[in-house]
């Protein structure tokens, strides 16, 4: 057959006949040369995926001398719509490689480059992967390791598919503390499990990095966090630096803000405790409030900055109504405690009583009318918005008094 009758049978508006054109093509000497380019984009632009396989048929006659020039076609149809045909591209893919090593890291970063892109179907991530990894395992294998974090870390399915697949043949030392830590919260189980496992297989490394290894906690799903809360629970107190407390502390996640107060309560050295309520300050949970009042001690709020910023706090907490008696009996009690013991922090905590003695709640108005009259007692002379009024002084009761009806 001429190449000419070839090309005219091709360019039939019949699926049929242009696939006849094509398999008589394959019968003919020309082979795939007897067509002119612009019959081969029109081939990979048909919507037809059994012209589009003849096609490659066409072109797996050729042998691996004369394939080459066919290189970006092969990768077209590797990289287009049709599992069918991406499948039946992938042996040509694999020869082009084997028979021109330099051609492979072009081959490689172009179907790479498909990934990062909006697939034609759901399948075209699984092929292409497979298509990677089979025809192209050394390319894979030489990815630097800042392709493969930007592989993981893409929002594109089909990248994120890639990273997953090749991340298990990479050792976690080639991988940062940080990295690995967020890789905890990775949407692929296998990424998660390689991360877990790295945690275990060194201990040592990880708590040395203590403020990046504990950004484990960050993850959403459920078998990350069990994993995190079991493995750092083993953490002598010195691996809890106020860094990686605060890292934990910051969340706003109550499973892991659970998990914040019981190493708070077990973990927080006292020389540290200033600077982690000075966080827990800015906390939006009332939770870490209700903690709050736990470390309040002197030595916590011992500067005049931390105690500056804790009175509006306070304020927040001791207003409350109906609610947070736990910490507002805490509160009260430590506020009271250092107004009693300095005086220019009772000046500064006054508003705040005499505010406290209009309360809606008869308790906390009890105590802060109570509270006043201590600071008066303990700080003479200090402007006290209380006025102390001397008990009535009344005569004896004759006994030929009459009595009230109320007092029978």
């Amino acid at each position: 057959m001429q190449p000419e009758t070839a090309a005219a049978l091709i360019a039939h508006p019949a699926a049929a006949v242009r696939s006849a054109g094509l398999a008589l093509l394959a019968q003919s000497p020309a082979g795939a040369d007897g067509l002119p380019p612009e019959s081969w984009d029109a081939l990979i632009g048909t919507g037809s995926e059994d012209i589009r396989i003849a096609a490659l048929v066409l072109l797996a006659r050729l042998d691996d001398a004369r394939l080459g020039p066919y290189a970006e076609r092969i990768v077209a149809f590797a990289s287009g719509p049709g599992s069918a045909v991406r499948q039946a591209a992938r042996p040509l893919v694999a020869r082009l490689a084997a028979a021109d090593p330099g051609l492979a890291p072009r081959l490689a970063r172009e179907l790479i480059g498909s990934l990062f892109r909006a697939a034609p179907d759901d399948a075209y991530a699984a092929d292409v992967v497979a298509l990677l990894r089979e025809a192209l395992p050394g390319e894979c294998a030489a990815l630097d390791d800042g392709t493969l974090w930007r592989l993981l870390q893409a929002r594109a399915d089909g990248a994120r598919r890639l990273g997953a697949a090749l991340l298990p043949d990479r050792h976690p030392a080639a991988i940062s503390v940080r990295q690995i830590a967020r890789l905890g919260g990775h949407p692929y189980r296998a990424v998660r499990d390689w991360a877990m496992a790295a945690f275990a297989a060194d201990p040592a490394r990880f708590q040395a990095a203590a403020a990046e290894a504990v950004l484990l906690v960050e993850s959403d799903w459920p078998d990350t966090l069990a994993f995190a809360r079991s493995f750092f629970e083993t953490w002598p107190e010195a691996a809890w630096t106020p860094g990686a407390l605060a890292v934990v502390t910051d969340s706003v996640k109550p499973e892991v803000l659970a998990f914040a107060r019981h190493l708070l309560r077990s973990r927080l050295r006292p020389e540290d405790a200033e600077g982690q309520v000075l966080r827990l300050l800015e906390h939006p949970a009332p939770s870490m409030h209700l903690l709050l009042t736990e470390l309040l001690t002197e030595q916590a709020v011992a500067s005049e900055a931390a105690f500056v910023r804790l009175i509006p706090l306070a304020r927040i907490v001791m207003l409350q109504v109906l609610r947070g008696r736990v910490a507002k009996d805490r509160m009260a009690t430590f506020l009271r405690a250092e107004a009693l013991r300095s005086r220019a922090r009772a000046e500064a905590l006054l508003p705040l009583f005499a505010d406290l003695t209009l309360s809606g709640t008869a308790r906390d108005r009890s105590a802060a009318i109570l509270a006043l009259r201590d600071i008066a007692e303990a700080h003479p002379g200090l402007a006290v918005p209380l006025v102390r009024r001397p008990p009535e002084v009344r005569g004896p009761i004759s006994p030929s008094a009459p009595v009230s009806e109320g007092a029978r």
